[in-house]
């Protein structure tokens, strides 16, 4: 899939070939001949001139690197498979740079207020690979640095958590104590990484002090963890959608409408041990022949509440009433068209609210699967989002109607990847019986997601 356009071609040629000198150093000459080489499409010379750069092992050698992949990023068109291989490439050199001054010029970056966001994002990458004890305080001062981008605070965040980052667990306390009355997207990541770290799930910074106050010296992540894996109580109270958690104050909501969503399904166990056996619906799951596709399946004496679309809409509604007024939010519909409800996220005041539920009320089913540009067009259209939520019931489409072959739904996880390497959007994927689930789970843990089932 072509990534979305940025700046025209001729000026951004110009721009490349034509920025920062390196006195002394390869790196400007190879960081030139780099750049040329995904210009003319040649991936795999652009990927030697990297590996060339990253032996140069100087501080030099690590801005060309970064500058690559900032510069990358502004091109037009591009494939996202060759983005994404020239991304990994630099970060992996990035990685493998050892020279004292090219490190602490990675350190400085990060705090700087100068620096673009985004160069400060793959350097955050780069020293949870480091994972050293001068690494680990570079980010942790990054993290409480004055005027720090919020998008390179989520990324600490979610490195430390990765990380299982003991050392950061005070910053994070002192993080969350600080963000405690405003409870936003930082809030909300440094609690998950807590409870990543510790495997604990504590609400107050003044409960997170007395538990460190009293494991924090000898704790060990790996003999001396909790068994909490989520922190499920991030929010106390928080809404969800089919059981997934929304804590994000920033959120899309990508729901499938295509023909396949008009199945119907009974009630699972779980459902049924909640409801009182007089407003049990009629839970014959017979075959028949179904009036809205001419097949022969299971289901289609189910009640219409027991329809996908309609079990979905209902939630959705749902979360919309839940949503406090500090939330924004915006919602895609997708088969063979894409239709967001807005063009850019919406506060989810009252007359917002009532919108978007007689947008979702008015969804029918019909038509083909592409998920794919509905996810391009969920980052075309909220640039300020940081979670997604995807329900879908089944595997990704062509414009043939054709399910796509693996190798191009794999196409897609790479486009989503290119999209989201500065973004950061954590995704998670919902599915109905029938979606594909290894597509949805990939898509989730690529994206700091996570995958369920409706029941």
């Amino acid at each position: 899939m072509k990534r979305l356009p940025r700046i025209p071609l001729l000026l951004l040629v110009v721009a490349l070939l034509s920025s920062l000198a390196f006195a002394g150093d390869p790196s400007k000459d190879l960081k030139k001949k780099a750049l040329k080489a995904v210009l003319q499409g040649d991936f795999a010379s652009a990927a030697e001139f990297v590996q060339q750069i990253g032996a140069v092992d100087s501080e030099d050698a690590a801005e060309a690197l970064v500058e690559i992949v900032v510069a990358i990023d502004q091109i037009p068109d591009l494939d996202s498979n060759q983005a994404v291989a020239v991304y990994d490439a630099c970060t992996e050199a990035l990685a493998e740079i050892s020279d004292p001054d090219a490190r602490e010029y990675v350190y400085e970056q990060i705090a700087s207020r100068k620096a673009d966001w985004r160069v400060k994002i793959v350097f955050v990458e780069v020293c949870s690979r480091y994972n050293d004890a001068a690494a680990t305080q570079a980010l942790i001062e990054a993290l409480t640095a004055k005027k720090q981008h919020e998008k390179v605070q989520l990324s600490i965040c979610r490195a430390f958590g990765d990380m299982r980052c003991v050392e950061a667990v005070p910053a994070l306390i002192d993080l969350i104590e600080d963000l405690d009355k405003r409870k936003g997207d930082v809030w909300v990541e440094a609690k998950l990484a807590l409870t990543d770290i510790t495997g604990e799930d504590l609400e107050t910074p003044d409960d997170w002090r007395n538990y460190w106050a009293v494991r924090g010296e000898n704790f060990n992540p790996e003999t001396d963890r909790g068994e909490t894996d989520e922190a499920g109580t991030v929010l106390r109270n928080a809404p969800d959608i089919f059981g997934t958690e929304v804590v994000s104050k920033r959120i899309v909501v990508i729901i499938d409408i295509s023909g396949s969503m008009h199945r119907k399904e009974p009630m699972s166990e779980k459902e049924l041990e909640g409801t009182a056996a007089d407003d049990l619906p009629d839970q014959d799951n017979s075959k028949g022949a179904c009036d809205e596709c001419g097949d022969n399946h299971k289901g289609v004496n189910l009640p219409e509440e027991r329809m996908r679309i309609n079990r979905a809409k209902a939630e959705l509604v749902r979360l919309i009433e839940s949503l406090s007024d500090d939330v924004q939010f915006n919602i895609i519909k997708y088969n063979h068209d894409i239709s967001p409800w807005k063009d850019g996220l919406q506060q989810a005041n009252d007359k917002n609210k009532l919108a978007a539920i007689k947008y979702v009320k008015a969804m029918y089913h019909e038509g083909l699967t592409l998920t794919g540009e509905a996810l391009q067009k969920a980052f075309e259209i909220s640039e300020d989002a940081n979670t997604f939520y995807l329900i879908s019931d089944g595997v990704p489409t062509g414009d043939d109607g054709m399910a796509l072959p693996a190798d191009e739904l794999e196409e897609i996880h790479r486009m989503v990847l290119d999209l989201n390497k500065f973004r950061k959007v954590r995704i998670h994927t919902i599915g109905f019986k029938g979606a594909h689930k290894p597509f949805m789970e990939k898509l989730a843990d690529d994206n700091d997601g996570e995958y369920h089932t409706v029941d």
